[in-house]
């Protein structure tokens, strides 16, 4: 009874609190092969964490600027290379609201990204409100029935099976 009280407001919070700047007109012509630096939020479940792997390898292969965010239960997981940084996150660094903590929302805004992505691809509220805090321009993300408004590029995720999904978002970026 209490769960459905707390998601409205988590969700009126997160909206109040990330959503009060709106994104503005944004060209995308070239913005994937213009940009350099790139944030990636790591999906929370193993299956999914397993599939995301292959948009941060793609990604890799380009040699851009790549900073996962990542739970700290994947922390040995992410192959390392030269251009890939890893930042972990704790249970303490989630809210009672499922929001991100101060801790975590100062040192991701001390960073600039060109683009943001959110591979998590069911409903997060902690993901979502992470992508849009942050100083990018590009935020990426997959369709969700109640937070779209958080991205202003969305992946279809109609897909059961979340290896398909994920080449969609490669192939998504390959166009740009």
């Amino acid at each position: 009874m209490l769960k459905p009280i707390k998601n409205k407001i988590s969700n009126y919070l997160a909206r109040r609190k990330y959503l009060k700047e709106d994104i503005g007109s944004v060209k995308f012509n070239d913005f994937f092969n213009n940009s350099d630096s790139f944030l990636i939020l790591m999906p929370n479940e193993e299956n999914e964490f397993r599939f995301g792997l292959k948009v941060a390898e793609f990604l890799a292969e380009l040699e851009k600027q790549i900073t996962i965010l990542t739970p700290v239960k994947f922390s040995g997981k992410i192959p390392q290379n030269k251009n890939t940084k890893i930042i972990h996150f704790a249970f303490e660094d989630v809210t009672k609201f499922n929001l991100p903590s101060d801790f975590l929302a100062n040192k991701l805004n001390r960073k600039k990204f060109d683009v943001v992505m959110d591979l998590e691809r069911f409903e997060n509220l902690f993901y979502s409100s992470l992508t849009h805090m942050t100083q990018s321009k590009f935020k990426i993300g997959f369709q969700k029935e109640k937070l779209n408004e958080f991205y202003n590029i969305l992946i279809d995720n109609k897909n059961e099976r979340p290896e398909f999904c994920y080449d969609d978002m490669i192939e998504s970026l390959k166009m740009f």
